[in-house]
């Protein structure tokens, strides 16, 4: 595998890895805050899983839009503030867009007594939350973690 290979390899493997570890543990936090369509528990481990990799599928997918229009992968290892915002505005949209339609349209979930929620929308405040916070922290921590990588190898 030639290093520009390896290099694209590590950056999703850790972009996935990291996505997956700190959306699922947030999935599995809010959980007070939805209803649960069912008590079976297999259900409902299937439905945090579910959520889990649909997070991860569009955090890489908003990733792989700046990554379109930069021509470039290799920005994730120095992302400039720009880019954080960018991230954080089009996650907090996709999830404004997907809480309406799942809680007003679809009913497929629906919210606890606990979720906090924005009044002209009575769409969720956790799930925005989500998508303020975890996007750069995954982007940070995958970062520093494909320099370390990096600085590694050259040694």
């Amino acid at each position: 595998m030639n290093n520009k290979a390896k290099n694209i390899a590590n950056i999703l493997l850790y972009l996935i890895l990291f996505s997956f570890l700190f959306f699922g543990m947030w999935e599995w936090m809010q959980s007070p805050f939805y209803i649960d369509i069912s008590e079976d528990f297999n259900t409902i481990v299937w439905f945090r899983i579910h959520c889990t990799f649909e997070d991860v599928f569009t955090l890489l997918l908003i990733i792989g839009v700046l990554c379109i229009f930069k021509r470039k992968i290799s920005w994730i290892y120095r992302p400039r503030k720009i880019d954080y915002i960018l991230i954080t505005i089009m996650g907090v949209f996709y999830t404004l867009i997907s809480e309406y339609v799942n809680i007003h349209v679809s009913h497929s979930w629906g919210y606890s007594k606990w979720m906090p929620l924005i009044p002209w929308l009575d769409v969720g405040i956790v799930p925005l939350l989500q998508w303020l916070i975890l996007p750069s922290v995954i982007l940070v921590i995958t970062k520093d973690h494909l320099k370390a990588i990096r600085k590694k190898d050259q040694h």
